[in-house]
């Protein structure tokens, strides 16, 4: 029975982690991304459990679109939760 409570336990722990790593991945995306598209300028992220959180401000619609349209091809990310300010 111990055996089993601390595999569940690795397990959990594991998958935990790999969370984080993927986190840790699309944030690293993302700030390729940013440094590519000026309309990142002005733009915060934050990255937890795959989704996406945006801060800050774009000058236009447009720049956001653009910002958005990354995000949204980026590999991992399940989820964006738009904050942004035009």
């Amino acid at each position: 029975m111990i055996e089993k409570i601390l595999l569940a336990l690795c397990l959990w722990l594991l998958l935990g982690c790999s969370q984080q790593k993927k986190d840790t991945d699309i944030k690293s995306m993302i700030a390729t991304s940013a440094k590519a598209e000026p309309a990142f300028a002005g733009v915060n992220y934050t990255v937890k459990n795959g989704v996406v959180t945006l801060s800050g401000s774009c000058p236009t619609q447009r720049e956001k679109d653009k910002v958005m349209t990354r995000l949204q091809h980026t590999a991992g990310v399940k989820g964006i939760l738009d904050q942004l300010q035009i």
